[in-house]
């Protein structure tokens, strides 16, 4: 493709227009080897990361972008954590989550007038407590039994009769 033409659908990435007259081609050949990393993340066998990575690197120190080169030599300095990570794919990522959600609650607080009340409200905001209140199990079988279109009565037991169809609509307070 000349440096002139107009750009084809190969030029887009993710629907992004990786066409830009002043840069041209460096913008491309850094995405390609951008993309070209991200298969690293996928190999499970530290041989198999070390194979794919040293690939990756030889073509990435070739380029003529310093940034990718930069980058490469930084990730080969970090080696032995991605291999590790090949290894056991553990994060954080969890542990950041929280501690950014007790950030945010001690941000919107705007101070606590002692340590407690900060643990209650961690807990409140944090522990996972279901708060909305349960719908009785009477209720969740006529609901059924209006969705199924089994309304004909009940029996001793408070369940949807089948035996007897009417055209009758079972309304429940709340509806």
């Amino acid at each position: 493709m000349s440096a002139d033409s107009a750009p084809t659908a190969e030029w887009t990435c993710e629907g992004v227009s990786l066409w830009n007259s002043s840069l041209k081609v460096p913008v491309l050949a850094s995405t390609r080897k951008k993309e070209g990393l991200r298969t690293l993340w996928t190999f499970r066998q530290g041989a198999a990361v070390r194979r794919f990575f040293d690939q990756w690197y030889a073509w990435a120190s070739r380029s003529r972008l310093e940034p990718v080169k930069k980058v490469a030599r930084t990730i080969q300095r970090h080696l032995d954590g991605v291999l590790r990570f090949a290894k056991h794919p553990i994060t954080n990522g969890v542990a950041e989550g929280l501690n950014s959600k007790i950030m945010s609650i001690k941000r919107k607080a705007g101070g606590f007038r002692n340590p407690q009340n900060f643990t209650t409200a961690i807990y409140f905001h944090c522990g996972g407590l279901d708060l909305y209140p349960r719908e009785s199990r009477k209720r969740q079988i006529f609901r059924r039994a209006l969705a199924t279109g089994n309304c004909g009565g009940s029996s001793a037991r408070g369940r949807p009769d089948c035996s007897r169809r009417t055209t009758r609509r079972i309304t429940l307070p709340g509806d």
